[in-house]
């Protein structure tokens, strides 16, 4: 089972963090992608779905996770502007009506994402539809959010980068390897670890179904030709250890962090 986490960005691909997560017998196996070195800068919708499809051709994705929205604001939703998911998980960037976004800034972001959930959903990945759809038995994408996943795992979210001190990412990437048994051979980036992060909410898709994670919002609909809403997948509390016993059954114990 693979699975692609995208943490996105619009400026630079050095901003985009891809991690491609593999459930092996014992562990979970994590293949740092880093399009800057394969892409020429600005990042565009078209390239990145080549680069996941090339991808797909070495190892089937069954899954991939993009941290961004996916659609606009649906009119009829009772909220005064954003979507469901993102007022239930409080995010940063909230969609509006086709073209409009808070802050304003965000709006090239949210335009990006929205596009690039259409181009996965033409090559083959469809929006996740929710608990109605059971457990992904084909390929999907999914909206994740970060920062809702680390507070879900009892911890507090990565800072941002502006934020971030050096080693904060090593000390986060231990916190994260409480929960889960992951193998890499280099350490990740800020951008990398939570496309690592992502990557690990669609593990729990795909290794659980639809009933043991967290499904915040409405299912994605058209409306006048722009899709509208779509679900946040995230972790519920604790399910990461039963996704241990799922997928690692000889392991002897599940490390738990209770602080």
């Amino acid at each position: 089972m693979h699975i692609l986490g995208i943490d996105l960005a619009t400026r630079r691909y050095a901003d985009i963090g891809m991690a491609l997560l593999t459930a092996q017998r014992t562990q979970i196996s994590v293949e740092l992608i880093r399009p800057s070195a394969l892409l020429r800068d600005p990042p565009s919708v078209a390239a990145l779905v080549r680069l996941v499809a090339q991808l797909n051709q070495q190892t089937s994705i069954h899954v991939v996770a993009v941290d961004g929205p996916q659609g606009w604001q649906d009119p009829q939703n009772g909220l005064p502007y954003a979507r469901v998911c993102e007022r239930r998980l409080n995010t940063q960037a909230k969609s509006g009506l086709p073209g409009h976004a808070k802050p304003g800034s965000s709006l090239r972001f949210v335009q990006f994402s929205v596009d690039l959930f259409d181009a996965f959903a033409q090559a083959g990945w469809p929006r996740f539809g929710g608990p109605h759809e059971g457990s992904p038995a084909k390929p999907v994408a999914i909206e994740v959010y970060p920062t809702a996943a680390w507070r879900a795992l009892g911890l507090r979210p990565l800072p941002s980068k502006a934020a971030v001190r050096r080693g904060d990412e090593a000390v986060w990437l231990a916190h994260l390897q409480r929960h889960f048994e992951l193998s890499m051979v280099h350490a990740p980036s800020h951008d990398e670890l939570q496309a690592v992060v992502a990557g690990l909410v669609g593990l729990t898709l795909a290794a659980r179904g639809p009933t043991q994670v967290e499904i915040c919002g409405l299912p994605p609909r058209l409306v006048d030709g722009a899709w509208r809403e779509g679900p946040i997948v995230n972790f519920r509390p604790l399910l990461n250890y039963e996704l241990n016993e799922s997928l690692f059954p000889e392991a002897p114990t599940i490390r738990e962090d209770r602080r």
